[in-house]
């Protein structure tokens, strides 16, 4: 049984790989940081993945 509300998403139609740099300026400025962040934790698994 569900909970009886309806839920819309909207469709992915498209994914494009891009510099960092290049994605920031397709983003809202107050998005940017989220780049930041997951740049961060990209950088501290490839760190743990080389010892």
């Amino acid at each position: 049984k569900g909970s009886g509300k309806n839920w819309t998403f909207p469709e992915i139609d498209q994914a494009v790989m891009m510099t960092e740099r290049e994605a920031k300026t397709k983003l809202c400025p107050e998005q940017c940081s989220f780049i930041d962040r997951l740049i961060d934790v990209l950088e501290i698994k490839e760190r743990g993945s080389k010892s």
